[in-house]
């Protein structure tokens, strides 16, 4: 177990930041919050700017910066969206939302489990996954599994799949399981290419749409111009934008959205989702 103390000269909030809906597997009790960075569970407490954490396992203070992605500046973000009202007036209320830099692996598990199902049953079945192959491990408290590395996801079998509650979505994460036994190392070099290359790389899986391609674009290799569209980003910028649009189909609001917002429009989608999630944008059903 290893202790850190620093100062956060970053805009960061945790609420915001962890339960936004990226990251499916963070829990709060008290002040603290309880996830996992990298393999390892980690407390997280943040007080007057400073930031204490306490890892399971020894982990550079680096990773912690690089996982909150502290090189960020939320400041030219939210100012190069200054003219856009709704948005904001989002950044403004929500100011400290992070997006977070996920293992690749997991961010890509994640959203494929996330077809047709919500955040908290995301979450429960990811636990799930992660307790039938590691061992757990122990904070005070709080326990928790770290999600399986590379030999254990591969050692997976349909029936482990279908114990943790994954539903019709086993036969998605099969396809991407062989994909990823058969295509690792090029899985992991999606970080080092353009956007569609890597766009055309992940739709090549049987299984992943559009949609859970972006989010892993976006969550898992930092790429910041993908702007995942679901139902919800649908309705908000056809409402909001409805003067400025000449479709309403999920494939032209995204090229919309990602010409109109440029090399920051995954902020910009995170912050309307999260408007969306807290009703700070009213949403009417098309």
């Amino acid at each position: 177990m290893q202790e850190y103390r620093m100062k956060c000269s970053t805009p960061l909030k945790l609420d915001e930041t962890l339960f936004c809906g990226q990251v499916f597997r963070w829990r709060k009790i008290g002040q603290s919050y309880y996830g996992f960075i990298g393999n390892s569970l980690t407390e997280i407490n943040l007080t007057d700017k400073k930031l204490k954490v306490i890892s399971y396992n020894t982990a550079e203070e680096s990773k912690i910066k690089d996982y909150f992605r502290f090189n960020d500046d939320l400041s030219i973000i939210r100012n190069k969206y200054k003219n856009e009202q709704i948005v904001s007036e989002l950044f403004n209320k929500f100011y400290g939302l992070r997006i977070i830099k996920q293992e690749p692996l997991e961010c890509a598990v994640s959203y494929i489990t996330s077809i047709a199902s919500n955040i908290k049953k995301i979450g429960k079945t990811i636990d799930n996954l992660s307790c039938l192959s590691t061992e757990a491990q122990r904070l005070g408290n709080v326990t928790g599994h770290p999600f399986p590395d590379v030999d254990q996801f591969l050692a997976l079998k349909e029936s482990d799949f279908i114990r943790s509650g994954m539903g019709f979505r086993v036969k998605y994460i099969i396809n991407f399981q062989k994909f990823f036994k058969k295509e690792e190392r090029l899985f992991y070099q999606i970080g080092d290419m353009d956007y569609r290359e890597g766009m055309k790389l992940l739709l090549g899986v049987k299984g992943i749409g559009e949609k859970v391609a972006d989010c892993i674009l976006l969550f898992g290799f930092g790429k910041l111009e993908a702007f995942p569209v679901d139902r919800w980003i649908q309705r908000a910028l056809i409402q909001v934008y409805n003067d400025d649009i000449d479709k309403t189909t999920r494939q032209y609001l995204k090229k919309f959205a990602m010409d109109r917002f440029g090399s920051y429009a995954g902020y910009v989608q995170q912050y309307l989702f999260h408007g969306i999630r807290m009703n700070s944008i009213r949403i009417l059903k098309i």
